[in-house]
């Protein structure tokens, strides 16, 4: 691709934030699975951080099963119904965030394909199995995230497409993470980054 069909797209790519919000700690950073693969993965700490969440269902489920040897019956759900309730709730939330974050983000050149998700047919393209030549770019956004508890930064991490639609790849407060991570990409796919002004949410 020439210099003048690249500006084109970067022209013509969106600088807004593919996912408003973002996390207030490192939650991903990019991994050498070979010198043909690159993979996003959840970091130790927020490997930790879901291990909470994951624990507390299971203290409930567990005080649960420990109910039920003591009475014989499941009578007891009906007095604590609230308690059923909000173990559905959470651990369907709990579910979802371990589904998104631990989701493979894979970057491999044997099969020139990036993709997201657990596919065994990895030669199809599709919206989330792409081929690598079709990444023209790797993108940094920078929002500055306010609520009314708090204030901080969080920076994305995109790759563009040469239709000039884009990826999420992570979303987090660590930029010197981000770059780190862009860099390596940039190198490993021999493409340029793009980095955007920040936003505010």
């Amino acid at each position: 691709m020439d210099i003048s069909d690249l500006e084109h797209i970067k022209k013509e790519t969106s600088v807004s934030p593919i996912a408003k919000g973002g996390s207030n700690f490192e939650i991903q950073i990019l991994y050498k699975v070979s010198n043909h693969k690159f993979q996003i993965k959840p970091t130790l700490g927020y490997s930790l951080f879901c291990g909470v969440f994951v624990l507390i269902p299971a203290v409930i489920i567990g005080f649960g099963i420990h109910k039920y040897l003591e009475t014989g019956n499941f009578d007891f759900l009906i007095d604590e119904w609230f308690m059923v309730l909000w173990l559905i709730l959470f651990s369907t939330a709990t579910i979802k965030i371990l589904i998104n974050f631990f989701t493979p983000i894979v970057f491999d050149k044997s099969i020139n394909r990036f993709y997201k998700g657990f596919h065994k047919d990895k030669t199809k393209i599709r919206k989330d199995l792409i081929r690598l030549s079709d990444i023209v770019a790797i993108q940094i956004i920078g929002e500055i995230i306010e609520d009314d508890d708090s204030k901080f930064n969080s920076f994305e991490l995109n790759i563009v497409l040469s239709n000039t639609s884009r990826i999420n790849i992570t979303d987090h407060n660590n930029l010197k993470g981000i770059i780190a991570d862009a860099e390596t990409l940039s190198k490993f796919l021999d493409i340029p980054i793009w980095h955007a002004a920040s936003n505010k949410t």
